[in-house]
């Protein structure tokens, strides 16, 4: 598949240019460092994530 430079998308599902989804099933999801989830919103409602600098979650 060619990934284009800005946000692509293929049926419902939107990646951003590092390939992680970013809306999908009408939840908006947003990424930091790369591949670790920072938060999932819907509905008005927003769930978050902090992790420590390993990656692992410390905090929901």
């Amino acid at each position: 598949m060619l990934w284009l430079s800005k946000r692509v998308a293929m049926g419902s599902i939107s990646y951003d240019d590092m390939g992680n989804p970013i809306q999908w099933k009408g939840m908006d999801l947003t990424w930091e460092r790369g591949r670790m989830l920072k938060t999932l919103a819907k509905d008005g409602k927003t769930w978050s994530c902090t992790c420590d600098a390993g990656g692992n979650p410390i905090e929901q």
